[in-house]
């Protein structure tokens, strides 16, 4: 065993470590303590209270090491002390919890089960495991619920509930998890109906939820594109509403609180796939608004059935139309305000055939490597009612846009917020794109007059944009500009496939955005865009003065 592969037990602030590097140990404050069993002595009869004491076994003994260990292994030569020891110096209020611990035949061991429910009901261990009906054997051996394929909602969010008060780890095995039944129920900003939710984290206790799946890799026959999987069934798909006054999630916090990020929550979510099985009803995937810190990393929300593929089956192959969503069907709704002085950070995520693939709202939100694939809107900004964000920063660097049928669309912040798109970039093929058509670029929702009074909408987000834009052909073209017509005057924007510095015939053939600046090698000037309309790019000489 490697020394970094060492493993410390911590009881009661003592430390017991397992260390390749070091057969003995040696330390005043346990006089007498050379081997594994002296030393789990010494913790158990002085009670364990401060020190932070250590002690290291020999995982490779010797003959005549004394902290030589059964072919077992270090952990199963321990087990039978560590469990007694654990046991008996729990304090009244406590709660441990004992998986693989319960060898020796002492009454003193606890079952898992008896562990989670002791006393209080607070619970020590800070990981629950969940294997899916499809689980490889292994994994299922190793499991607190296993689930049988039909309303797996349930053994989920009894994993949920088990650390609502401590927070911690919730592992999901490798394989596909069915969601039958929405038995949670929200409020929410944006509408005052009923909003169901399939999976859901207790608001208001200040933990930190950690959600992984597992990057165990299925065989080609299974459904899941990677190595843990999250449905909605068919049959719940089918009996969900269509009303205005109903909305739906797969996974969602309970609200809290009427300001702020509110539900007083943090989760990281990582390595999860989540499925529906169409884009025809007003369902998000993964909805985090109210949660105070969100990281979500390696995850992928769908909305087209198993096995459909969108490029091929629809728009190439058969000539028709990839179907358009419906309006309120989300792929991940972000934090939507202050998420206390933290960030919202999203890294290598992908949504696919959404009305909105990323609904965006919040201060600090932090986005890298994440793509958009055949949505209406591939990402909004302030797109909802409750936009607390005051002027916190948006940035999304080397993040992507394919074939959605309308650009980013900014609409709501309630003070001037800028947003930064850096390495932007853009697949433009109407074939593969929701109705097989371009509908808009980039827009701003502009000035509105309600009630008498002017209200500002997008007109007051800032930012600055480098993109660059590929149309059908797969070639990267100079002359698709990034927003609307008569749109983006307030960010700064440039089509990086620019040159800084051109000729002037070179910069004429250029469709730029409002604002953009390039020198004129010609005429030894700075130009700046002006305006742009379907016949063209309006550019203006500023006046320049040589040194």
């Amino acid at each position: 065993m490697k020394n970094e592969d060492r493993r410390p037990y911590r009881i009661n602030g003592k430390d017991i470590v397992v260390d390749a590097d070091n057969a003995n140990y040696t330390n005043a404050s346990m006089e007498g303590v050379e081997t594994v069993a002296d030393a789990l002595d010494y913790l158990k009869e002085n009670g364990g209270g401060g020190g932070g004491e250590s002690v290291t076994v020999d995982a490779v003994p010797t003959e005549n090491s004394t902290n030589a260990v059964s072919s077992g292994g270090v952990y199963d030569a321990i087990n039978d002390k560590l469990s007694e020891v654990i046991v008996n110096s729990l304090d009244p209020g406590d709660v441990a919890v004992i998986d693989d611990v319960t060898t020796g035949g002492s009454t003193n061991v606890l079952s898992a089960e008896q562990g989670k429910k002791l006393n209080t009901g607070k619970q020590a261990r800070m990981e629950i495991f969940v294997a899916a009906s499809d689980a490889p054997s292994w994994q299922k051996a190793g499991a607190d619920y296993i689930c049988d394929g039909t309303n797996d909602e349930v053994e989920i969010q009894n994993a949920i509930n088990f650390l609502q008060n401590t927070g911690g780890r919730i592992r999901l095995s490798a394989g596909n998890f069915y969601i039958d039944s929405l038995p949670n129920t929200r409020a929410d900003d944006d509408f005052s109906g009923n909003y169901k939710v399939g999976l859901m984290i207790p608001a208001g206790n200040g933990v930190e939820y950690i959600i992984e799946g597992d990057t165990f890799l299925l065989t080609k026959s299974k459904k899941s594109a990677c190595g843990t999987c999250v449905w909605m069934s068919d049959t719940l798909y089918d009996s969900l509403s269509d009303a205005d006054n109903e909305r739906y999630a797969l996974f969602a916090p309970s609200l809290y609180g009427s300001g702020q990020a509110g539900s007083l929550v943090s989760l990281q979510m990582r390595n999860l796939s989540f499925r529906l099985p169409w884009n025809g009803k007003k369902i998000t995937c993964l909805d985090t608004h109210r949660i105070s810190r969100v990281t979500l990393q390696y995850i992928t929300c769908r909305g087209f059935r198993e096995g459909y593929n969108p490029n091929w089956d629809f728009s190439r192959e058969t000539g028709q139309p990839i179907p358009m969503p419906v309006e309120h069907c989300i792929g991940i709704r972000s934090v939507g305000g202050g998420n206390w002085g933290t960030c919202a950070d999203y890294k290598n995520v992908l949504v696919q055939g959404f009305y909105e693939g990323f609904n965006l709202a919040g201060e600090h939100i932090v986005g890298i490597n994440m793509a958009t694939i055949g949505n209406y809107y591939g990402y909004t900004f302030g797109n909802r009612n409750y936009t607390g964000i005051s002027c916190h920063t948006m940035t999304l660097i080397n993040c992507s846009d394919e074939q959605s049928a309308c650009g980013p669309r900014f609409v709501k912040c309630n003070q001037y917020q800028d947003v930064h798109l850096i390495g932007w970039n853009e697949e433009r093929d109407p074939l593969g794109m929701p109705g097989k058509t371009r509908v808009q670029n980039a827009t701003v929702k502009p000035l509105e007059v309600v009630n008498n009074q002017t209200i500002k909408w997008g007109t007051i987000f800032r930012g600055t944009i480098t993109y660059a834009i590929m149309k059908a052909n797969w070639v990267s073209d100079v002359n698709e500009p990034f927003w609307e017509a008569g749109h983006g005057e307030n960010f700064v924007t440039r089509n990086s496939l620019h040159k800084n510095a051109a000729s002037w015939s070179e910069i004429q053939g250029y469709k730029g955005d409002l604002g953009e600046i390039i020198y004129d090698t010609t005429n030894n000037r700075l130009v700046v865009c002006t305006a742009v309309s379907a016949s063209g790019t309006t550019w203006r000489a500023i006046a320049t003065t040589s040194v």
